[in-house]
């Protein structure tokens, strides 16, 4: 049995924000099907929007971390 452990990370940008953190569990009977999932799970990346369609405008970053554990 394997089991996929995600970690979600979110750290947005300015005075207001606060950073953000979610653990969740996903099992599976072989090895291959979970560094599967976790390879597909695994981003980082940015997060921004367009106010009134502008100029897109940085707002923070966030990164799913995937690791497969044997149990």
């Amino acid at each position: 049995m394997w089991t996929l452990v995600i970690i979600v990370l979110v750290n947005p940008l300015g005075p207001n924000g606060g950073t953000s953190a979610a653990i969740s569990s996903l099992d599976f009977s072989d090895q291959a099907k979970c560094e599967a999932a976790a390879r597909t799970i695994g981003v980082k990346g940015g997060i921004t929007n367009s106010p009134g369609g502008g100029q897109q405008v940085d707002r923070g970053a966030f990164q799913i971390l995937a690791q497969c554990v044997a149990r």
